[in-house]
């Protein structure tokens, strides 16, 4: 089952939903809405069945909902002091005192669960549980309904069928963002040594175990008359000992936990081996415990994967090192060095335990659903942490191994750059009010123009994403607003993808115009050596002709020769994707446009219903063809003959197009009730295809080495990524990669083998066709297939051409 919706009342900073309560007029009561012989309507937060992000402004009570949602489903931790204290019914007067109040609504349950629940509540509705409403008000009892009616008598729920209800729910819990994993953990606490496991519990022994050891094997120093004048040499050897012991300390419990998960339960290491390694390590055979703690270390790179989640560093990897009694844990990053966690970044630490937490989660073998809260997981972790934090959620929803089921995921920020701009249908806003007012929702944060959010962050979103790692310059805001708005929208209703753009991994940029494409794109890339991608899309006009000459012809620095702003493939004209259209307007057809300006005529302009019906498609259609000119500027000129003084500006008319798709076609996938949504989608993933193209293009121009290396380490990290299914634009991007690696090498023997099985796999698996199936038919068969890379070359070169002497005495 999943969790739609939680209600909260009188709970710290939520009092009740005053708005609702402040409608004129009749509203709407719920069956759980009435207290005290009054209406005062729940605080209800729609949650999304996957991801849930939640911001506002410090003290808006982000925190407090989490809270809630844990007491809501498990009906755990529900107290007096936690009751709304700016609430009129906070009261201390005996038959006054209440306990907070929970409500959550429940969807998508199984067969299992349906049946479970009309076994506890006897009477269900004839139909059958398709969704149901449970009620807190302590911890007693709890009310189940199955409408919203106002009527409807609840389901009394208490003792044991409460606690049953209770097993049908999902689990809860939470990823620590304050838990990061210790540089030194002990060798026979990894081992299970149970003898020693108190050591561990209680760190007090163990530092005076260890000190008693020093004073035992240097006795002459600690003697009676001695002490004094060896009190300096005494000193530094029990400062040694401490600081050697401090690491374990502050480590316990938790954090040795963490590294228990890491080793035993994600890398699998034997606990046998690690009981092995500590006997080599106290009879000083080094060499052997070498060997074993390399082996380690490669089972380590190989459980983690961590570069797929963790795009700052490639090259990174997590090293233990040993002593006699501990395994220390160490960083390596590009620079081929070791580092130890403190001279490494706090960020990086506390990703890589939210990593670890993720691998080493495995779900209740009960079969329930589960719930994960997180509270500001973005302390100390960078913009592109942030970004990389959002695969692993990512990872909990939607998860691609077999042994996972997903998880619903709700988490808290203050950072702009944990939302998902590919899914802001996901975000929710909260907001106190002054006074008894309380906490509330702020509801359209995506329509109204984000503003919710920059007043729960502070600075203006456009400030803090202009530049990105990976850019597209696009002429004007319009251009920016449709092109995002329809990658959104295609995300949403055929999942991610190559013809779609994800918005977290890069940025659409306005650059004021076609004329000034060429400076915007200068100051994008800057002077250094490593500049971030741009790619430039314009219109097919004669501005953006000019622009595209500029941009290639590049701009003289330092009185030296002119250098190219961006290579040929970096720069798009409308026109390269559909052969008529001038600008990205133009991609919209005809009845999409006439539907769109009638909202934006209808909302901006104040028309009536009889006014906006004037604006038909073949009215459109006969301004286009009468003066041969774009859609956009056709529109405006029918506008502007309809009535004199309205106009029609084009952001607001991209603003009305993305408004369109998002109302005529949901994600169940029903039929559009404009018939050119379905062409117009077809139009923008071509444009979007065309763009993941050139992204893919720009960012392999950076790699280096040789073929065979090359391709060794793209296939191998291709595996890794994908163990189980894959999906046809997983597997044309991998080909793709691979084609211009050889590409990259001059079109030698190696380059050529290659390139001919990457064109025999293409045609085998018909990976150029999506209309039957998205995915790789024998994934199985695939991973076989482009195994060989790296050796195919060679394999051709022993086996010599048609005709040699040694072929013929092979084959004889």
């Amino acid at each position: 089952m999943k969790l739609k919706s939680i209600f909260v009342r009188f709970y710290k900073s939520f009092n009740y939903d005053y708005l609702r309560e402040s409608m004129p007029g009749p509203a709407r009561r719920m069956a759980w809405e009435d207290f005290d012989g009054r209406w005062y309507p729940y605080v209800r937060v729609r949650l999304d069945d996957r991801i849930t992000t939640v911001v506002g402004e410090n003290e808006s009570g982000k925190s407090c909902l989490l809270d809630a949602i844990q007491s809501a489903v498990t009906g755990d931790r529900i107290r007096y002091r936690d009751f709304c204290r700016h609430s009129q019914f906070f009261a201390v007067r005996e038959g006054q005192v209440h306990y907070p109040q929970f409500g959550s609504e429940w969807t998508d349950l199984t067969e299992d669960e349906a049946e479970r629940l009309a076994d506890l509540c006897q009477e269900v509705p004839e139909d059958g549980i398709g969704r149901f409403w449970l009620f807190r008000s302590g911890k007693e009892s709890a009310d189940v309904y199955f409408s919203e009616k106002q009527a409807t008598e609840p389901c009394t729920l208490a003792d044991d069928r409460l606690r049953e209800l209770n097993t049908i729910l999902p689990h809860v819990f939470r990823l620590d963002p304050k838990l990061a994993l210790p540089e030194t953990v002990p060798l026979d606490y990894l081992a299970d040594d149970k003898t020693k496991a108190h050591q561990y519990e209680n760190q007090i022994p163990r530092s005076a175990s260890a000190l008693a050891s020093v004073i035992q094997s240097n006795r002459q120093l600690f003697e009676e008359h001695a002490i004094g004048q060896n009190l300096k040499e005494v000193s530094e050897l029990v400062r040694r000992t401490l600081t050697a012991e401090q690491k374990i300390r502050k480590s316990a419990p938790e954090e040795l936990q963490l590294a228990h998960d890491l080793i035993r339960k994600i890398a699998r290491i034997d606990p046998g081996v690690l009981k092995r390694l500590h006997r080599e390590l106290i009879a000083e055979e080094d060499a052997y415990a070498g060997s074993l703690v390399e082996d380690i270390n490669k089972e380590l790179d190989r459980a983690l994967n961590f570069p797929r989640f963790w795009a700052q560093d490639k090259a990174f990897q997590l090293r233990v090192s040993h002593s006699v009694n501990d395994l220390t844990f160490a960083i390596r990053d590009r620079t081929q060095k070791g580092y130890s966690f403190d001279e490494r970044s706090a960020g990086l630490k506390y990703f890589l335990s939210y990593y670890i937490q993720y691998l080493a989660h495995e779900p209740a073998n009960d079969g329930r659903g589960e719930i994960l809260l997180m509270d500001e997981p973005d302390t100390y972790l960078s913009r592109q942490g942030q970004q990389d934090l959002l695969k692993i959620f990512d990872a909990f929803a939607f998860p691609k191994q077999s042994s996972r089921q997903p998880v619903q995921v709700v988490y808290v920020t203050h950072s702009p750059f944990l939302l998902d701009k590919n899914n802001v249908e996901r975000i929710r806003v909260l907001q106190k009010g002054s006074g008894n007012e309380g906490t509330r929702v702020v509801r359209d944060v995506s329509r109204a123009h984000y503003e919710p959010l920059r007043s729960a962050f502070g600075p203006s979103l456009a400030e803090t994403t202009f530049i990105g790692n990976c850019n597209i310059m696009v002429e004007g805001l319009a251009d920016q607003v449709l092109l995002a708005g329809a990658a959104r929208h295609l995300r949403a209703t055929r999942g991610p993808g190559s013809d779609s753009l994800d918005l977290n991994s890069l940025t659409v940029v306005q650059s004021g115009g076609a004329p000034e494409m060429p400076y915007a794109t200068f100051l994008a890339r800057g002077r250094d050596v490593d500049r971030p991608m741009v790619l430039a899309l314009l219109d097919s006009d004669k501005a953006g002709d000019e622009a595209k000459r500029r941009l290639l012809r590049g701009v003289r620095m330092g009185g030296r020769k002119r250098t190219p702003l961006l290579e040929q493939f970096q720069v798009i004209q409308i026109g390269d994707v559909r052969c008529w259209a001038r600008t990205m307007e133009d991609l919209v057809p005809a009845d999409v446009a006439v539907a769109a300006a009638r909202r934006y005529l209808a909302e901006y302009r104040g028309w009536s219903d009889q006014q906006v019906t004037r604006v038909t498609e073949e009215r459109l259609e006969n301004a286009s063809s009468a003066k041969e000119t774009s859609m956009f500027d056709a529109l405006a000129a029918l506008v502007s003959s309809l009535d004199d003084h309205a106009s029609i500006h084009k952001v607001g008319f991209a603003r009305a197009v993305v408004e369109v798709l998002e109302n005529d076609r949901g994600r169940d996938g029903r039929q559009a009730k404009v018939a050119g949504v379905g062409k117009l989608e077809e139009r923008m993933a071509d444009l979007m295809a065309r763009l993941n193209e050139a992204v893919r293009k720009s960012t392999r121009r950076r790699t280096v080495g040789r073929v065979k290396s090359r391709v060794r380490r793209v296939r191998r990290q291709f595996l890794r990524d994908y163990p189980d299914a894959i999906a046809k634009d997983e597997a044309l991007g991998f080909l793709e990669e691979i084609d211009a690696i050889v590409a990259d090498d001059g079109g030698n023997l190696e380059g050529r083998v290659v390139g001919d099985r990457i064109r025999e796999i293409r045609k085998k698996y018909f990976l150029n066709d999506t209309t039957e199936s998205r995915s790789v038919g024998d994934s199985s068969a695939f991973r076989e297939e482009i195994r060989d890379f790296e050796y195919a070359p060679l394999r051709q070169a022993q086996e010599g051409e048609a005709g040699d002497p040694e072929m013929k005495e092979q084959e004889a």
